[in-house]
Protein backbone atom coordinates (compact mmCIF):
# COMPACT_ATOMS: atom_id res chain seq x y z
CA UNK A 1 0.00 0.00 0.00
CA UNK A 2 1.06 3.21 -1.26
CA UNK A 3 -0.05 5.24 1.96
CA UNK A 4 1.29 2.88 4.13
CA UNK A 5 4.28 2.77 2.95
CA UNK A 6 4.49 6.68 3.18
CA UNK A 7 3.16 6.67 6.95
CA UNK A 8 6.18 4.46 7.64
CA UNK A 9 8.40 7.61 6.43
CA UNK A 10 6.66 9.95 8.09
CA UNK A 11 5.63 9.24 11.46
CA UNK A 12 9.69 8.84 12.30
CA UNK A 13 10.28 11.96 11.27
CA UNK A 14 7.58 13.72 13.33
CA UNK A 15 8.70 11.76 16.16
CA UNK A 16 11.96 13.60 15.94
CA UNK A 17 10.90 16.93 15.04
CA UNK A 18 8.11 16.41 18.10
CA UNK A 19 10.81 15.32 20.53
CA UNK A 20 13.35 17.90 19.68
CA UNK A 21 10.92 20.48 20.13
CA UNK A 22 9.87 18.96 23.26
CA UNK A 23 13.45 18.48 24.62
CA UNK A 24 13.70 22.20 24.49
CA UNK A 25 13.01 24.52 27.16
CA UNK A 26 11.63 27.95 26.60
CA UNK A 27 14.30 30.00 27.36
CA UNK A 28 17.25 27.63 25.52
CA UNK A 29 16.55 29.45 22.26
CA UNK A 30 19.98 30.93 22.05
CA UNK A 31 23.26 28.57 22.22
CA UNK A 32 25.87 29.55 25.17
CA UNK A 33 22.86 29.17 27.74
CA UNK A 34 24.41 28.61 31.30
CA UNK A 35 25.12 25.43 33.03
CA UNK A 36 23.57 25.21 36.47
CA UNK A 37 23.08 23.40 39.65
CA UNK A 38 19.64 24.02 41.10
CA UNK A 39 17.80 23.05 43.98
CA UNK A 40 14.67 21.46 41.77
CA UNK A 41 11.54 18.95 42.20
CA UNK A 42 10.23 16.22 39.66
CA UNK A 43 7.38 18.35 38.95
CA UNK A 44 5.97 15.58 36.33
CA UNK A 45 7.35 12.86 33.70
CA UNK A 46 6.37 12.68 30.42
CA UNK A 47 7.19 9.56 28.00
CA UNK A 48 6.17 9.17 24.43
CA UNK A 49 6.66 6.38 21.99
CA UNK A 50 6.07 5.03 18.27
CA UNK A 51 7.04 1.89 16.68
CA UNK A 52 10.29 3.59 15.67
CA UNK A 53 11.60 5.36 18.91
CA UNK A 54 10.70 7.34 22.37
CA UNK A 55 11.37 10.14 24.71
CA UNK A 56 11.49 10.47 27.77
CA UNK A 57 11.02 14.06 29.67
CA UNK A 58 10.91 15.18 32.86
CA UNK A 59 9.64 18.63 34.10
CA UNK A 60 11.24 19.98 36.57
CA UNK A 61 10.02 22.61 38.93
CA UNK A 62 12.68 25.77 40.15
CA UNK A 63 11.67 27.23 43.44
CA UNK A 64 14.33 29.68 43.18
CA UNK A 65 13.20 31.06 39.81
CA UNK A 66 9.55 30.04 39.99
CA UNK A 67 9.88 28.36 36.69
CA UNK A 68 9.63 24.54 35.23
CA UNK A 69 12.89 23.30 33.32
CA UNK A 70 11.81 20.46 30.80
CA UNK A 71 15.03 18.08 29.96
CA UNK A 72 14.98 15.12 27.53
CA UNK A 73 16.42 12.41 29.90
CA UNK A 74 18.08 8.68 28.92
CA UNK A 75 14.86 6.26 30.04
CA UNK A 76 16.85 4.44 32.56
CA UNK A 77 17.17 8.11 34.38
CA UNK A 78 13.27 8.42 33.75
CA UNK A 79 12.17 5.38 35.30
CA UNK A 80 14.53 5.74 38.33
CA UNK A 81 13.03 9.26 38.95
CA UNK A 82 9.99 9.42 40.95
CA UNK A 83 7.38 12.58 40.97
CA UNK A 84 8.15 14.48 43.86
CA UNK A 85 11.59 13.63 44.19
CA UNK A 86 14.12 16.79 45.18
CA UNK A 87 17.55 17.36 44.40
CA UNK A 88 20.15 19.31 42.83
CA UNK A 89 19.76 19.44 38.40
CA UNK A 90 22.31 20.26 36.37
CA UNK A 91 21.57 21.26 33.60
CA UNK A 92 21.90 23.95 30.44
CA UNK A 93 18.74 25.62 29.05
CA UNK A 94 16.70 22.16 28.60
CA UNK A 95 19.63 19.58 28.26
CA UNK A 96 20.08 17.75 31.32
CA UNK A 97 23.26 16.25 33.02
CA UNK A 98 22.89 15.05 36.06
CA UNK A 99 20.21 15.19 39.21
CA UNK A 100 21.56 14.41 42.79
CA UNK A 101 19.22 13.24 45.37
CA UNK A 102 19.67 11.59 48.77
CA UNK A 103 23.83 10.79 47.92
CA UNK A 104 22.54 9.39 44.98
CA UNK A 105 24.02 10.75 41.69
CA UNK A 106 21.90 9.72 38.28
CA UNK A 107 24.13 11.19 34.89
CA UNK A 108 23.21 11.40 31.28
CA UNK A 109 26.05 10.40 29.08
CA UNK A 110 26.51 13.51 27.29
CA UNK A 111 29.12 15.79 29.47
CA UNK A 112 28.62 19.35 29.56
CA UNK A 113 31.24 21.30 27.45
CA UNK A 114 34.15 23.02 29.08
CA UNK A 115 33.04 22.94 32.45
CA UNK A 116 34.95 26.06 34.72
CA UNK A 117 35.27 26.16 38.21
Amino acid sequence: MVVLDLLDILLPLGALLFGSLLCRNAVDKTKGEPLLAEEALVHAKTDHSNRYSSFYTIHFYIAALDTVVTCGVPEEIWHRLKKGQRGTLCHQGGTFYSFECNGELLCSESVPPKLSF
